[in-house]
């Protein structure tokens, strides 16, 4: 938990619980896997997650309250990324961890909640049903990994029903570690793209600019908001690519 963050397009991080399971190319070189196992907290990747103490939910209480204070300082809302250290759909934490989290979430509508997942298909079957009604709170973002084109079609096949349904106000594409040039085209599921290559010295994958440029270009046509995070290994940014947008 933290109240502030290294990760340029959240303010605080809120980890409810630590530890994941791989499932894509994305997760390869995971550098929330790197840091568990840094910080010895007792997590097996690739197992059940490890739940965080009850009372780290209270923090969101926290800053719900001191909202109007945070926007008089920054002008902004605060943003919350939760569970940078797992993914909060995934199928091996319990329901009940959910579950308690939503009664908190619901509450706080003073800060915007982002939750990042390479799991919508599960989405469904885990959030409140009246959310799945048009319910969902708009305070509360949607962010989909889709590092190539494979799982922006397949993974965007399924937010685009989920959206309508539940009537999203915020839906975001996390395309990092962008791992390949990807179609514009599969990401209109998507009204906010994050794009960043992959950190990691030697191991990290290619990463080129002119993909990240190829989609910027096309945003300015569809009203899309565009975030460039990254190059790989956190090179020097162009001056053309060092955009770095939110959604209104």
């Amino acid at each position: 938990m933290s109240d502030k963050t290294k990760i340029e397009w959240a303010h605080s991080t809120l980890n409810l619980w630590y530890g994941c399971t791989q499932i894509s190319p994305a997760c390869d070189h995971c550098y929330a896997m790197r840091t568990v196992h840094r910080l010895k907290l007792g997590v097996v990747w690739n197992g059940p997650p490890v739940k965080a103490i009850k009372e780290r939910l209270a923090k969101i209480v926290a800053w719900h309250k001191g909202a109007a204070r945070f926007v008089k300082r920054h002008g902004e809302r605060r943003r919350v990324f939760i569970n940078s250290m797992s993914d909060f759909f995934d199928k091996l934490a319990p329901q009940e961890w959910r579950d308690e989290a939503f009664l908190f979430f619901e509450e706080a509508t003073g800060v915007d909640i982002l939750l990042v997942t390479k799991r919508p298909q599960n989405i469904h079957k885990m959030v409140p049903k009246r959310w799945m009604e048009g319910g969902w709170p708009p305070h509360i973002w949607l962010i989909v990994t889709a590092e190539n084109e494979e799982e922006a079609e397949r993974r965007g096949a399924t937010v685009f029903p989920l959206r309508e349904k539940a009537a999203i106000k915020v839906v975001g594409a996390s395309i990092e570690p962008m791992l390949e040039h990807i179609n514009h085209g599969l990401l209109l599921w998507a009204d906010w793209l994050i794009i960043g290559g992959e950190s990691g010295g030697k191991f990290a994958r290619e990463f080129k600019e002119i993909w990240a440029r190829g989609l910027l270009a096309l945003t300015r046509n569809t009203g899309q908001r565009f975030f460039f995070k990254q190059t790989r290994n956190k090179g020097p940014i162009a001056p053309d690519l060092l955009v770095r947008e939110f959604p209104i």
